[in-house]
């Protein structure tokens, strides 16, 4: 009790010995913010921004009696709610392997289209041969369209991931308050995760989802075009 400042300066030198004890020859996760929960100093370490090789670190410094009465009363919400925090995280960066494969599949797509393209602009009689070939290219296209639209499914799936967590830890959230009879204010620490780092996750699902649905057009326009030529030639 002694040591429970106001000022988070001064204890973050504890709080950065306890991170380090943690991580011993290892690289610990890098300092992010600070705040105080139910009273006494808590530390966070690991910043969302690096989802890529993201690693979450709380230390929580109990400095008076009523947080860790607080902590026991809701002990059970707050390891629940830590818990659909990494399952929202975890559906983020997995939907992150996903858009790249979308990406590739998306650059193969209009690649694609080009070439086509430029044969539709030749304007000369098809051969038997380039007949086959456009044959050959439209099994492809559909085979492609296949492995499009279950990327697409599996990028929407983490979507619908994300928002079944992030409302149970809203749900989570609002119980703590009401156990421990608070407001959201003095949880500023675990409600920052809600209301910003929660929706940009969400909404970045979204905005790829907008993107490379386009590709699913661009192998409908590819197939049906070369369907109408094949079938104007034979």
């Amino acid at each position: 009790p002694e040591n429970s400042s106001d000022n988070l300066d001064s204890l973050k030198p504890l709080a950065d010995k306890c991170r380090d004890a943690l991580f011993q020859g290892d690289s610990p996760p890098v300092f992010y913010r600070s705040s105080k929960l139910f009273g006494s100093p808590i530390f966070e370490y690991g910043s969302i921004s690096d989802i890529a090789n993201y690693r979450h670190l709380f230390v929580w410094l109990l400095c008076d009696k009523q947080t860790d009465a607080d902590f026991n009363t809701c002990q059970e919400e707050i390891f629940n709610l830590l818990f659909h925090r990494n399952k929202i995280i975890k559906a983020f960066q997995d939907s992150r392997q996903i858009y790249r494969e979308l990406d590739r599949e998306y650059r193969i797509i209009e690649k694609n289209m080009e070439i086509l393209q430029q044969q539709f602009a030749q304007g000369t009689v098809l051969t038997l041969p380039q007949l086959q070939e456009f044959q050959e290219q439209l099994k492809q296209l559909f085979c492609k369209a296949v492995t499009y639209t279950r990327l697409l499914r599996k990028l929407e799936d983490f979507d619908n991931t994300i928002a079944i967590n992030l409302y149970n830890y809203s749900d989570l959230l609002q119980k703590i308050c009401v156990r421990i009879e608070s407001d959201e204010e003095e949880l500023s620490i675990l409600n920052r995760f809600r209301i910003k780092s929660a929706p940009y996750m969400r909404s970045q699902i979204a905005g790829d989802l907008g993107y490379f649905r386009h590709g699913t057009g661009l192998i409908e326009q590819a197939i049906a075009s070369i369907r109408g030529i094949v079938e104007i030639e034979q």
